[in-house]
């Protein structure tokens, strides 16, 4: 399962623009691979209720058909994917950058005469939250290291680290310098991750899926 994090232009174009984009067909995978990875997780957690309901002489019905439900509607959902679509992509993110997302957001919208509220912006900040299926503790009082020529940048960088990402994705000059032929490894002490262009990104990890086939509507953000 790769883990991959993304800076705020990928995010935004996500979550803003049309559904067309493929950002926004991106975020399908990563919305799909975020309710994957929970309803594993319920799988087990409920089996071990079951269980320990069993052994005292009881039963989960209403557990079980929630269960039941949830696993249906993955089904459901994964038979619109095209055959071979990659189903474990994951999002990680990270404080600063759901704070810089939705600080971001507001100042795009106006920029595209768009009329989203700060409420708004809290909402589609949410959902973004609800993708990422890991996130690192905030890292406000860590000392951090000088990753690229911006401090803004290091703390996403370093939050990628952090977090075990294997792949952080942004086409910030600072980040991935143009003469690194689309892609870069930051390393710093046990951490590494492996920041690449999103056109880097899109024809090396996502190169095998029929994007014509993936419709961004899919998820509708927040507003």
């Amino acid at each position: 399962m790769p883990l991959v994090m993304v800076d705020t232009n990928f995010s935004l174009r996500a979550t803003i623009p049309r559904p067309g984009g493929l950002a926004r067909k991106a975020w399908v995978l990563f919305a799909f691979g975020a309710a994957q990875l929970r309803a594993e997780q319920l799988e087990l957690d409920f089996a071990e209720l079951n269980g320990e309901a069993a052994r005292s002489g009881g039963r989960l019905s209403r557990s079980e058909s929630l269960f039941t439900a949830s696993a249906a509607e993955l089904a459901r959902l994964e038979e619109l994917l095209p055959i071979g679509t990659p189903t474990d992509w994951a999002l990680a993110g990270s404080q600063a950058c759901w704070d810089e997302y939705q600080r971001k957001a507001l100042e795009l919208a106006s920029r595209l005469h768009r009329s989203i509220t700060p409420r708004q912006a809290g909402l589609l900040r949410q959902q973004y939250e609800a993708l990422c299926v890991v996130a690192p503790k905030p890292s406000y009082a860590l000392q951090v290291p000088a990753l690229t020529p911006d401090p803004d940048d290091d703390l996403l960088v370093f939050d990628a680290m952090r977090v075990g990402a294997d792949i952080f994705v942004s086409d910030d000059p600072h980040v991935i310098p143009a003469d690194a032929d689309g892609a870069i490894d930051y390393e710093f002490g046990e951490l590494s991750v492996r920041a690449m262009t999103p056109g880097y990104f899109f024809d090396q990890i996502g190169n095998e899926v029929d994007w014509d086939s993936i419709d961004g509507s899919w998820i509708r953000p927040s507003t």
